[in-house]
């Protein structure tokens, strides 16, 4: 959205591609300094976000705002973005979740160091090999860590509209999503666990991951 703006005149921008982070960094805005960004969908609300600006989807009805932020902050963010490209050379470039937690209603199982492969299941916005923080449920699946998985398509949900996405119904013969009870997720760097910054609102199913330092899957009811 910056880049279209800044072609069609209506702002100055610089930017350029960080490598040691894995994402494009904004370097001035009318040639002021240290920007960040808020976001969310139809039917959402204003959040924390420490996730790449260039990789958090658009979608219509969509909020967005980029805002003035302390270097301080915006350095906790990027040292969380080393931490993963460094853990992915670690690991010879494969995406490896050193701690995954699913929470059903009726218990809770754990799972250490678990590998990520792409699954290209949106491939009508994603190319292909991209890997997406659903990828890691449907990688356990493979792996039999996990048994069962049900995956429904929505194209709204309540006010939400559009949503055009699948959302995880069911995991392991739990308790199945109905209502307002069902599963959600987060992932990310633990630091900005919960609603510091890792719990955003990006369907899995197109939510980039890099290289997360945990994901959790967890029952809630609305």
């Amino acid at each position: 959205m910056l880049v279209h703006l800044s072609k069609r005149g209506d702002l100055t921008l610089q930017y350029h591609f960080d490598d040691s982070l894995a994402t494009h960094v904004i370097d001035s805005i009318n040639n002021e300094e240290h920007w960040w960004y808020a976001a969310h969908y139809s039917g959402g609300w204003r959040e924390n976000i420490a996730f790449r600006v260039d990789t958090h989807p658009y979608k219509d009805n969509s909020y967005i705002e980029f805002f003035r932020e302390s270097s301080e902050h915006l350095e906790g963010i990027y040292a969380t973005f080393r931490d993963e490209v460094d853990r992915l050379r670690t690991n010879g470039g494969k995406i490896i979740i050193p701690e995954f937690t699913i929470q059903s209603p009726d218990e809770q199982w754990s799972f250490n160091d678990v590998e990520v492969t792409p699954h290209n299941v949106r491939q009508d916005v994603l190319l292909p090999g991209v890997v997406t923080a659903l990828d890691a449920l449907l990688s356990m699946l493979e792996q039999d860590k996990l048994s069962q998985l049900k995956l429904t398509w929505y194209q709204s949900i309540r006010t939400a509209d559009p949503v055009d996405s699948y959302w995880v119904e069911n995991i392991d013969i739990s308790q199945e999503a109905t209502g307002g009870c069902g599963f959600v997720y987060e992932t990310g760097a633990k630091i900005f666990s919960g609603f510091r910054g890792s719990h955003i609102h990006i369907p899995s199913d197109v939510r980039v991951t890099v290289s997360p330092e945990y994901a959790y899957w967890f029952w809630i009811c609305l």
